[in-house]
Parts: structure tokens; C-alpha cells; sequence
């Protein structure tokens, strides 16, 4: 059976050397000494021990406001984020229904076996590559005009470029 994660926040360990500060703070604030007597104490100015005091409450009162319950709130730039995911998300199964939808009919009106639409010339080639055969050694030929990608696609297989004018 698994462990049950307490439902109470322990009491902090107070290092020994600490805990005459602490006890001197708790005086204070309970009105049974003053600041001053209290630095006395400690050996450090009345500024000191003032500027220490206030970071303590100012840390004690951040920590017993009252919190909603539930969830701590999402930010609202994650909120706007996770609702573009979602939007670009339906947009994207929509797009990809309407490429389905004009490969069949690129598919019925060439006659071809199969058609597969492709979101760039550089995506067309490798797959061209592909379907070749192309394999490390093979020449191609290709045009001396031409995109980078257009060798890319074939130098990813090996294959070395044979760049030539083509009128």
C-alpha cells in the first residue's frame, strides 16, 4: 500500500543558532520587548534586527493570506498558448481532410495509381529519390540553375550531383 502524503505542512527544524533570534523576534511582535532591547541582545543595531524583523513578517504575512482553493490559475500567456495549440490543431485535421480529399480526385481525374501531394518541391524530390532506387554512387543529373535542395535530395543518398546547362 502506497504512503500517504501528509496533509499538514510540518513545523520547520530552526537551527540552534538561530533560535535566540527567533525567540527574540516572537518577544517582539508579542509586545514583551522592544526592538531595541531586543537588538541589544543579539549584539547587532536597532536597524539591523529592525530590517530582519520586517523581512520575517513581510514573509509570514505573503504566507497566511488566504488562497483561493483548487488550482492555482493558469497564466494567461499559457492559457492563450495551450488555445492556439488547440485552434492550429483543428485547423491542421481540416487540412489534412482536404489533402485527402484532392489526392482522390487528382487520383480519378489523371488515372494514376496513386497520388501523394507533398508540402514542398524539396519534400517531392526526396521522396522522388526514394522511389528511384537511388543508392551511394549513382550519378544524377541535374540542372546547373537550380535550389540547393534539388542535390540535397539526392547527395542525403549518396548519389553525386552531375550539374549540367539545360537550354
Amino acid at each position: 500500500m502506497a504512503k500517504r502524503k501528509p496533509t499538514y505542512t510540518p513545523a520547520p527544524q530552526v537551527p540552534p543558532e538561530l533560535m535566540q533570534r527567533l525567540a527574540l523576534m516572537l518577544e517582539v511582535l508579542g509586545g514583551k520587548r522592544t526592538v531595541t532591547d531586543a537588538a541589544r541582545s543579539l549584539g547587532t543595531s536597532r536597524n539591523h534586527f529592525q530590517t530582519i524583523l520586517h523581512r520575517g513578517l513581510t514573509r509570514l504575512v505573503e504566507a497566511i493570506i488566504p488562497k483561493r482553493g483548487g488550482r492555482p490559475a493558469k497564466r494567461q500567456e499559457l492559457a492563450a498558448l495551450e488555445a492556439e495549440i488547440l485552434r492550429l490543431r483543428r485547423e491542421n485535421a481540416r487540412l489534412l481532410e482536404r489533402v485527402g480529399t484532392t489526392e482522390r480526385l487528382l487520383q480519378a481525374v489523371t488515372g494514376s495509381a496513386r497520388v501523394l501531394l507533398t508540402p514542398s518541391c524539396t519534400s517531392a524530390l526526396e521522396i522522388a529519390a526514394t522511389l528511384a532506387g537511388i543508392k551511394p554512387g549513382d550519378e544524377v543529373v541535374l540542372p546547373s540553375f537550380t535550389f540547393v535542395s534539388t542535390a540535397n535530395a539526392f547527395v542525403l543518398r549518396g548519389a553525386r550531383p552531375v550539374f549540367a546547362d539545360v537550354l
